[in-house]
């Protein structure tokens, strides 16, 4: 089996007219964080990952509060690594 690594898949589905299911890998249990920007480029909302330990993972953004149609960006942070994914959200 080979070892899992820090990457980001994005949103599954996307584009999307629910909750925003962004799905990702953790290679190691260090400090992580998962974050959405608007075009402006202004945080929407962020998650603190790291607890979910390595491997394959899977959280939905923007359940508490119903996100605006648009374009958004994915940002997921390990340490010194970093990955960018983009998201549609249909309303």
């Amino acid at each position: 089996m080979p070892a899992l690594g820090f990457s980001l898949r994005g949103a599954r589905p996307n584009p999307v007219a629910g909750p925003l299911g962004v799905e990702f890998s953790l290679g190691s249990a260090d400090p992580a964080r998962l974050a959405l920007y608007d075009l402006a480029g202004r945080q929407v909302v962020a998650r603190e990952v790291a607890s979910l330990g390595p491997g394959v993972h899977r959280v939905e953004l923007g359940r508490d509060a119903r996100l605006p149609a648009g374009l958004y960006t994915l940002v997921l942070t390990q340490g010194e690594r970093r990955a960018v994914a983009r998201a549609v959200v249909l309303r």
